[in-house]
C-alpha cells in the first residue's frame, strides 16, 4: 500500500503499527502503541495542506541522505 492508498488517518495508524520499518524509523516499541488517530486527523484540519507537504519534503531529504 502506498501513501496515496490511503482513505483515511485511521489505516495510516493501521498501518504504521504493522509495519517494523515505519516503528523503527518513528522510533516506537513493539509493544508501545502509535497515537489514536484523532490528533493527526486534527492536525491536518488546522494547518494547510501546504504545511504538511513541505515537512514531508524536508524529512524525505533527510532520511534520503541518510545511509541505512
Amino acid at each position: 500500500m502506498v501513501p496515496g492508498e490511503y482513505v483515511s488517518d485511521r489505516q495510516l495508524i493501521e498501518h504504521c503499527s504493522l509495519r517494523l520499518d515505519l516503528l523503527y524509523f518513528l522510533d516506537y516499541h513493539l509493544d508501545e502503541p502509535l497515537p489514536w488517530h484523532s490528533p493527526v486527523s486534527r492536525a491536518r484540519q488546522l494547518y494547510p495542506e501546504a504545511l504538511f507537504e513541505s515537512l514531508f519534503d524536508k524529512v524525505f531529504a533527510c532520511v534520503s541522505r541518510k545511509a541505512w
